[in-house]
């Protein structure tokens, strides 16, 4: 690919994305191998000291998380393409299965740069650990608070109410992302399409989504609206709830959500309305990686203060993993001797 003639950034992209997926791959394998299936095991044991509803709570948010993760990194793979609102889908949905109904993943869109409709955003499937994460900070509230005396104190049935406007909520913000990407603006956008990096970007495989010129994404505006009142409607509960439950969800695990989670994903939005053009070209070209790879860190850091917060468990873990390991090592060994040819 001749990449001299690719403005903002993106000759050291054409380079650095390839890595970015790799990385991609090889975190989420080595977190579902290793990290959940660790704490799966910790969650499943009798002996693991924790009520059912905050194991059933830690299982949901573990599931969500895999369901993100290998969306992003496998499903979808997504890549924002600053200085334009839109992004690179280069997964297997967006590749080798491009007319699968994606529903219950993403919403349809226009593929503007083949003014046709196509499946693509990865909208619902950032959103949707928002509901699970906000679960298990509920159960850690109820389980600290209901026996502290605290005067005030959030029922489950307010929790519960809480959960679904955040789910209503969160669904229309999936509704207008796609309708903000549905418009009359296709010649607008095709005449983007023609552009060096969107042709380099296309040749790669996958699909295109341009939402508009840089600097004007249109509709998306609304989505962004939406966002805003979104984040001041959920967070201050979210964030209540956390503080009362300190003794449990500790600094590191808000701190691990806002980096990796809350951060990156604001940025990979808001990004898509402002002018990056007169950005430096290197920046823009730090800026496009670095938010998938923190999206992508996500599991990893989450996984891990789990099974650093709860060491003895993991212990136990690791100890049943390797003594199911040697007896499964006996039974081959027993095998290969019991039908070994007699002399």
């Amino acid at each position: 690919m001749n990449t001299s003639s690719l403005r903002y950034g993106w000759d050291i992209d054409a380079v650095v994305m390839d890595y970015v997926f790799r990385f991609q791959w090889f975190i989420e394998a080595f977190v579902l191998l290793f990290l959940q299936s660790t704490i799966f095991i910790i969650l499943r044991s009798p002996s693991t000291n924790m009520s059912k509803d905050i194991k059933r709570a830690y299982m949901l948010d573990q599931l969500s998380m895999i369901c993100f993760g290998w969306s992003m990194s496998f499903a979808i793979k997504t890549y924002p393409i600053y200085p334009w609102p839109g992004f690179f889908c280069s997964g297997l949905f967006c590749t080798i299965f491009p007319n699968i109904p994606l529903w219950f993943l993403m919403m349809e869109v226009l593929d503007a740069c083949e003014l046709s409709l196509k499946h693509a955003p990865p909208a619902l499937t950032m959103v949707s650990v928002i509901p699970f994460f906000q679960y298990l900070t509920f159960r850690m509230y109820s389980m600290i608070v209901a026996t502290s005396g605290s005067r005030f104190f959030v029922g489950e049935r307010a929790q519960h109410i809480l959960i679904v406007i955040c789910c209503a909520m969160l669904s229309v913000n999936v509704l207008i992302f796609g309708l903000s990407v549905v418009g009359d603006r296709s010649e607008e956008i095709f005449e983007q399409c023609n552009t060096p990096e969107m042709l380099a970007l296309s040749a790669r495989g996958g699909r295109v989504i341009l939402l508009g010129a840089p600097g004007n994404p249109g509709l998306f505006i609304y989505e962004i609206l939406w966002l805003v009142i979104s984040i001041i409607i959920i967070l201050p509960p979210i964030v209540y709830m956390m503080i009362s439950a300190m003794k449990t969800i500790r600094t590191r695990e808000i701190i691990s959500v806002f980096i990796f989670y809350l951060l990156p994903l604001v940025a990979f939005l808001n990004l898509m309305i402002v002018d990056t053009t007169t950005w430096p070209p290197l920046l823009l070209a730090i800026v496009r990686p670095t938010i998938i790879m923190l999206l992508t860190l996500k599991s990893t850091v989450q996984s891990t203060i789990f099974l650093l917060k709860n060491p003895v468990y993991t212990k136990k873990a690791l100890q049943k993993v390797l003594r199911r390991k040697t007896a499964a090592e006996n039974d081959v060994t027993f095998v290969k001797i019991s039908t070994a040819p007699p002399n």
